[in-house]
């Protein structure tokens, strides 16, 4: 009889174990997807959706009036952590646009929207915890409120070979919290110390890296590739080390506002990056500014270098070696574009 009873029980019992496997199993996963997404090295990426535009295309003087003569489809897809152009999560958001160009539009004629610039606007949102893939949107040339697209070789041309190239704009941020090592007092050695800068913990402790956090990037196409702090009495200092790994155009964030980008930008609009470098003050409990040098943060061959320590308002009385986020902020307008050979031909 007691037999009898017990195997229901251990029936019971390995349910349960099974179930609090699977739910700490679905837990961890959602940890990592809610973590992760402020990882990666881009922001936006473009393709031309296959076969619009073809790559032959032919002037045919009996086309339908009513459907376009030819079409581009472009995907956007923002893989960063960055919204553009709208917000999901009542965040801030930057604006962006698509701008098409490299093909005469005497030959190629109303494929360009009606706006100014012959811009269309991005509205993608970038990964979260809700969407660990980013947001996607297909844009259309010429739009469907729009008269359709004509193409019309001019008398003697029988070939055309443009290349098309869709050039994206967008503002973009950068956002790190790494956690460093503050010690107040770096050269006493009397004592085992939780941190150290420089990553040693001290004698018979586990090495503890004085950094932590920065590694795989942001989610976004400015990363914080490295830094390094310098011990000093009673002061924190920082060399933050900048890189554009996206493959594309750092510019200015105003220049997305005034719709210079892409092809009214001059060299003071060119890789230029706002920044704000904040870290908990122990006397105030607040966060607050760290002083950085230079003001305005210009990358030179797709790099810059940052160097932030804490001001006067900052005391560290009383305090021990203890480990802290650092937060950085950086702001910039971001330019990239993808192109497609075609050939137009009349049609015989």
């Amino acid at each position: 009889m007691q037999q009898k009873w017990m195997m229901p029980a251990c029936a019971l019992l390995a349910l349960f174990i099974i179930s609090g496997c699977q739910a700490l199993g679905r837990q961890r996963e959602a940890s990592l997807v809610d973590t992760r997404f402020h990882q990666g090295t881009i922001g936006m990426q473009m393709q031309f959706v296959p076969g619009n535009p073809p790559t032959i295309v032919y002037d045919d003087p009996a086309f339908d009036l009513r459907q376009p003569e030819m079409q581009v489809l472009l995907e956007v897809r923002n893989r960063g952590a960055f919204d553009v152009g709208k917000s999901t999560e009542n965040q801030p958001f930057g604006l962006g646009y698509v701008a098409l160009s490299g093909y005469d539009q005497s030959i190629i004629r109303y494929l360009q929207p009606a706006t100014p610039n012959g811009i269309v606007s991005l509205a993608v949102e970038g990964k979260s915890r809700f969407n660990a893939e980013g947001g996607l949107q297909v844009l259309e040339f010429p739009p469907q409120d729009q008269i359709a697209s004509i193409v019309e070789l001019p008398e003697g041309v029988n070939t055309y070979r443009p290349r098309l190239q869709a050039t994206a704009c967008y503002q973009y941020e950068t956002i790190a919290a790494p956690v460093v090592c503050v010690d107040p007092d770096p050269y006493r050695e009397v004592i085992d110390k939780p941190c150290r800068v420089g990553g040693i913990a001290g004698s018979g402790r586990e090495l503890v890296a004085a950094v932590e956090g920065i590694a795989g990037g942001q989610g976004a196409p400015v990363t914080i590739s490295n830094i390094q702090e310098e011990a000093q009495r009673n002061r924190v200092q920082f060399e933050i080390s900048v890189s554009n790994t996206g493959g594309g155009k750092v510019v200015d964030w105003d220049s997305i506002n005034s719709l210079s980008c892409p092809f009214g930008l001059n060299y003071q609009q060119l890789d230029n990056i706002q920044y704000e470098v904040r870290m908990v003050n122990p006397l105030t409990g607040l966060e607050e500014s760290l002083v950085c040098e230079p003001l305005q943060l210009k990358m030179y061959n797709n790099r810059a270098v940052l160097f932030c320590r804490t001001g006067s308002n900052f005391d560290f009385s009383g305090q021990t070696a203890y480990q802290t986020p650092l937060y950085v902020r950086l702001q910039y307008g971001y330019m990239d574009a993808v192109s497609k050979n075609i050939e137009v031909r009349r049609a015989s």
